[in-house]
Parts: C-alpha cells; structure tokens; sequence
C-alpha cells in the first residue's frame, strides 16, 4: 500500500473494510480501503472532501489518502476501540454517559456548523482514542443544501422524519445522538414506545428532547451543549481584574495573567470591558462594585464556554484553579503587630502567624485551621476566645483599608506596621492612620515584583519579601541579619533550617532587583 504496511484486519463494512497499517515514520494509522465501484468512489471522495474541512478533536483526523487502481485508501488515526466494544467492556455510569455525550455533541454542534449533515450516526461510528470519542465515516454525509432526501442510514438509529419522506434536515443527526444515549444510559436498543430510564431530572429532559418525534421541536447540537445537565463540566471564575499580573509554569503549561486576561496555550478568558470609571472610588480606572463578566477564547477565536471541547476545557479548568489558588495565596494587606503577621487575601482568606509561638491560623473557603507548631491541628472553634477576637479585629482592619484602596489602579500590596503608626496622634481614626500609613509607604517605598515569587518591598536598607503563600521575611542588609520573630539573626550556617529556606526563596526578587 505505497509508503504504509498493513498490519491486521479492525473491521469491515458494508461499502470498505479497515486496517491497522504503519507509516514509513514508524506511526500506527488505520487505513481505510474503499473499492472502485461506483457508489463506493463517490462515497470515498465525498468522506475525502468533508474530512479535509471538518477538521475538530471530536472528528476523526484525515492523515492521507491515496487510490491504487482498485481501491481508494483513506489513511486515518488509529483509535482503540468504537462505542459497541466500550459498552460490551465497562460499566457505564450517568457522569460517564454524559462526558461521552458531550463529545458527540461538540463533534455535531462543528459539522453542522459548517452545514453538513452525517446521516449515520451509531454507535459504530463513535470511536474513542483514550478518554476522547470521535465521529467517524462520513461516506453518507452531504452537505444541507445538496441533500436529496434520501433514506440512507442504519435502521435502529433512522429519524422518524426520513422514514416518512417529507424531507429531513440536521435534526436528523439529532435523534440519532438521542439513540446513542440512550444506549449509553440502559446499554438497550432504543424502540418506539421504550420506556425512559431512570436517570436524575436534567438528564431525563435532555434525553426527551433528544427523543423527540417533532422535528422542528427537536433540540439542535448548541442547544443541547448549553443544556442544565453540563453545566457541573463548566467551571466558573473568579474576578481576576485586580490580582497583581503573574507568570505560573507548571507541567501542563505555563499560566500567564496580564491585565484583564489569563491565558495558558491557545486558550485565553478574558475579562469583558466595561465603562471606566464608573466605580466608587471616582478615578478613571477605577471599576469597583462593577459586575465581572468574561469571554472564553480559543486559538484567537471567542467561544461560548458551553461549546468548548473536553480537550480545552480541561485547560479552562486549570485557568480557573490557577487563579483561585492565586487569589487565596497573594496577599493584598500585610498587617505587621510585634511579632503577628497578618495576610489578608485577594480571595477574602487570611493567613495569621505568630512567630513568637510558632502558630498559624488559617482561613479559607470559610473553613478555619489552626496548626500550633507542634504539628498539632485544630478547627476554628477550638482556638483561644482571645486569639478569635485578635483575628475578628484584624479582619475587619483589612477590610476597612481595603474598601478604601482601588485595585484597579494599585498593583502592589499595601505593608502596614503597626509600630510605625504608634508614632502618629492617637487620637487620629484608624482610617485616617490607615490612610496616612498607605502615603508614608508610597512615598518612601519602592516595589519589586517577580512572577509566581511575590513582592520585595525596599525601604532604605530595609527589605520586606511578601510572598504570594502569604510568608514574610525581613532582611536588613546593612547588619546582614533577617528576623525571626522578635530577634534579628545574623545570616550565616547557624540560621534555623526554615529560615535558610526562606532566604533562598527571596533570590528570585533580589535578581528582580538587580
């Protein structure tokens, strides 16, 4: 077969017969064998034609073609196995049924977006490569405004408006994926007068609409993709607007938040613009108290997020985990209390550390732990009524300076030293102090930010390092000492292990310095 060895049969069809073949580069491909008669060329050249277009995760792919003077050959790739041996080798459950379905769906929702009916969707035709399912066999396909109205198709999968001859159109394709999940949920052939099986409500509905005999009423493929039964595979976000801008490497990619986007690869959520200026801080920058809406972009183009396939949206499902733990980690007020630190969060969390004692009480999600330093836990409620009311009154501190600050037009972190604002009048408010503390930083300090590292706020010879988990470390470099609770120690070998460790955290931000 030219430049591919067959290697074995996978299986045979009415109109060709498919092998497991290798490419002269070694790569394993399925090789379609289509004969020259008549019908079976046009179907093979139709399948040709449609497959260079259509090209989509939940299609198969077309790799090469070639025709020998009796055969046309398809060269296609290889999957593992077709829907019938899926079901005849697992158990398929609800969750399972329905990531499947939505594969299908997003395969549909792609052909037919470009006006192109399959006409023989099956269960045969649903192959599954790994954890992705892909539609295959386009011989009976055509596009919408060349179909003839022909009966074509398998028999247990035909919508009732073709066999009737009063024409049909992509609707068709519909109740065959209805017939598909059926199978899926009862591992049953589906027949008129089947009773529907026991499934949760949502999932029910959308096999009823599926299943419906009127086609005109009949959900189409982007209907049924932003039905209420997918919305538990979508993930939701956060208001990224105001977190400081970071760059995340991780073993699926890196993560990259600038301005009002984060992006990972070819795909991108965006935050929606909106009128300026219209928050409540009156600047021009300001969008506080505004709504947050986005759009969900993939290779350059916006996609509703319904549609996104299960490729990318396990991308847009670490996007949204980056930025929750992003917003949970990076501290946007750091109140420092003779020895306390307290970090209150993008997210609304906090991390409170007393480093004379060695505790730490955190909270997130509302759910509060307490570690003692002796590798003891406890809940919330378990913690000193003292320590509670501290926490309380640190909390509602860092909102107060954090309803008057706009993270729009901020984009570092606010230090706030409790010794230093001694010095000020005790009788001034605690928002006038606030305020006036925030002015005394901006005008003496400057920042220093490395991606996915933190921030260096530099004072003098003083360096403060606040890191996005929340640590802080003190360095004053003119005593070459870093503090640890009340002491100040000099750097050298006999540092404790953990604050050796902090100090090679910091590298990454003096360099930023440099």
């Amino acid at each position: 077969m030219g430049k591919y060895r067959l290697k074995g049969l996978i299986g045979e069809g009415v109109s060709s017969t498919v092998y497991k073949g290798v490419s002269e580069e070694e790569k394993e491909v399925a090789v379609k064998v289509v004969p020259k008669e008549r019908m079976s060329r046009w179907m093979a050249k139709r399948e040709i034609g449609i497959l260079g277009i259509a090209r989509h995760e939940n299609v198969i792919e077309l790799i090469d073609y070639f025709e020998t003077a009796s055969h046309v050959c398809l060269v296609e790739e290889l999957c593992d196995m077709n829907l019938v041996g899926f079901l005849n080798e697992y158990e398929v459950d609800e969750p399972v049924a329905l990531k499947t379905l939505r594969m299908i769906l997003c395969g549909v929702e792609h052909i037919h977006s470009l006006g192109i009916m399959h006409r023989d969707l099956k269960l045969g035709n649903i192959l599954l490569k790994g954890n992705t399912a892909k539609i295959c066999d386009f011989g009976l396909s055509c596009y919408l405004d060349e179909s003839d109205g022909r009966l074509c198709g398998t028999a247990d999968y035909i919508a009732p408006e073709m066999t009737s001859g009063g024409g049909y159109s992509l609707g068709a394709d519909m109740w065959s994926v209805g017939v598909i999940f059926y199978a899926l949920l009862t591992r049953k052939k589906y027949m008129k007068g089947s009773a529907m099986p026991m499934c949760s409500p949502s999932v029910t509905d959308l096999l009823g609409r599926l299943l419906e005999i009127d086609a005109c009423k009949r959900i189409c493929a982007k209907e049924a993709l932003m039905h209420e039964c997918f919305a538990r595979f979508i993930p939701s976000f956060q208001d990224f607007r105001c977190l400081f801008d970071f760059e995340k490497s991780t073993k699926h990619g890196t993560v990259r938040k600038s301005g009002g986007f984060v992006e990972m690869g070819d795909v991108k959520v965006a935050a929606q613009m909106q009128c300026k200026g219209g928050g409540r801080h009156g600047m021009a920058e300001c969008m506080c108290g505004q709504g947050f809406e986005y759009v969900v972009c993939v290779n350059g183009r916006e996609i509703e997020p319904a549609i996104v396939t299960n490729g990318k949206l396990k991308t847009l499902s670490l996007i949204a985990a980056y930025i929750k733990i992003a917003m949970q980690r990076t501290a946007k007020i750091v109140i420092n209390d003779e020895g306390v630190k307290f970090s209150y969060m993008f997210s609304g969390d906090f991390l409170y550390s007393d480093c004379r004692k060695g505790s730490i009480l955190r909270g997130t999600g509302g759910m509060h732990e307490m570690n003692d330093g002796l590798g003891r836990k406890y809940s919330y409620w378990d913690v000193p009524r003292d320590l509670r009311d501290k926490v309380c009154e640190l909390m509602q501190r860092s909102k107060k300076i954090d309803d008057e600050v706009c993270w729009f037009s901020r984009r570092q972190p606010i230090l706030v030293d409790c010794l230093s604002q001694q010095q000020l009048s005790m009788s001034m408010s605690m928002s006038w102090a606030a305020e006036a503390s925030e002015m005394n930083i901006r005008s003496e300090s400057r920042y220093y930010y490395a991606p996915g590292v933190g921030w260096c706020v530099r004072n003098g010879f003083s360096l403060v390092f606040l890191f996005v988990d929340g640590e802080m470390v003190e360095v004053e470099c003119l005593d070459l000492a870093v503090r640890s609770g009340e002491q100040m120690l000099a750097i050298g070998d006999d540092l404790p292990l953990q604050l050796k460790c902090s100090l090679k955290r910091v590298l990454p931000l003096i360099m930023r310095m440099m």
